[in-house]
């Protein structure tokens, strides 16, 4: 009797050790297909690849995905930038992100911080752009160079405390690829989103078009005959929605 509850214990133990992924279940590894997905055409206009996602962007670094079972192609994206240490899986079913998704039948990109810690916004932009290149501009490739979703290329971005400096970092460099922005009790530098925001078009596009402007200084006289000027980064409208977050920021200064 007694080495039997003895091994109950143990295998209570052994099972609340291991991580609990709730209805979703482990995460697949996207960069394990190597071979073109199937596509049922019976069902019009659905991704062939749902679920639960995880993806090496760097050698130390993942991020994960999530596609609802009812996502068509082309979905919308949500990026979440999660806080300081938290258990992926655990927050996103916890915070309700999946049902969200499900709800919505929409796809989410999570950025998870380096052993549980976010870097400066500098330190992890390398990161935070390879990661969103998965779905940002519409390349949804893996490592393989097989498609394994589509996107629209333009985002929602959710910044969650620690997170949100890296992703708002992120936005400030591509305002014309986010559709709408929300960061909770995060905090920002307003040096460094004013030296991000000082990049000014030239008429390449997020598709890598290029006009074939060769002298910027001829073009900028040309705009200034027409009565037209170069547009800057920081002067394009994106609706940000700042959740215990101090407004008086000069970073938020609709004139900085």
């Amino acid at each position: 009797m007694r080495k039997g509850f003895f091994a109950f214990l143990v295998v209570l133990f052994v099972f609340s050790a291991l991580p609990v992924f709730g209805a979703v279940g482990a995460p697949k590894d996207l960069d394990d297909y190597t071979e073109l997905l199937t596509t049922d055409y019976s069902e019009a206009a659905q991704l062939p690849l749902t679920g639960y996602f995880t993806k090496l962007v760097s050698p130390d670094r993942t991020m994960k995905m999530y596609i609802a079972e009812d996502a068509s192609i082309r979905p919308y994206f949500t990026v979440l930038a999660l806080p300081n240490n938290a258990d992926t899986a655990e927050f996103l079913e916890e915070e309700g992100w999946f049902d969200l998704m499900d709800k919505k039948g929409e796809g989410l990109i999570v950025l998870e911080p380096k052993d549980g810690v976010w870097g400066s916004p500098e330190e992890e932009e390398d990161y935070v752009a390879s990661a969103i290149s998965l779905v940002a501009g519409a390349v949804g490739v893996n490592n393989n160079g097989i498609p394994v979703l589509s996107s629209l290329g333009e985002l929602y971005l959710v910044g969650d405390t620690e997170g949100a400096g890296p992703l708002e970092y992120w936005a400030a460099k591509n305002p014309i690829s986010v559709i709408s922005q929300v960061y909770i009790d995060g905090e920002s530098d307003a040096d460094v989103l004013a030296e991000a925001g000082k990049f000014e078009y030239d008429g390449t596009n997020t598709s890598g078009y290029h006009p074939g402007i060769t002298d910027y200084d001829e073009f900028l006289a040309t705009l200034d005959k027409v009565g037209f000027s170069v547009l800057a980064k920081k002067d394009v409208p994106v609706p940000t929605w700042l959740i215990n977050t101090d407004s008086s920021n000069p970073a938020y200064d609709d004139n900085s």
